[in-house]
């Protein structure tokens, strides 16, 4: 090969090229406070219940696992060249907590 071919090689193509725009929703927290003759009979002075939720949804046309493309960090060199591509890297967790809080 000569230095002609492989330059050829090396050029920006918008061949894969996707619209990466999203909506997402990141964090959610909904709660309930008991109301107070309720508890007080069993001793407790407030009861907040609660669910949580992050990453529960992403409304996307991106073909990929995750619009929020990761980089390569291994050189500078690197994140100016390979910047916006999707190395096939997981989604973020989708993570849902329900809990309960207890004031005594």
């Amino acid at each position: 090969m000569d230095e002609t071919t492989d330059l050829q090689w090396q050029r920006f193509s918008t061949q894969y090229l996707e619209d990466g725009s999203f909506i997402r929703l990141k964090n959610v927290r909904v709660g309930y406070r008991l109301p107070t003759e309720m508890i007080q009979k069993v001793g407790f002075t407030g009861v907040n219940v609660y669910a949580q939720g992050q990453n529960l949804y992403t409304l996307t046309r991106y073909l990929g696992f995750d619009p929020e493309i990761t980089t390569n960090t291994a050189s500078q060199e690197s994140l100016n060249t390979l910047q916006g591509e999707d190395f096939g890297t997981l989604g973020q967790a989708r993570t849902v907590t329900v809990g309960v809080t207890i004031d005594f």
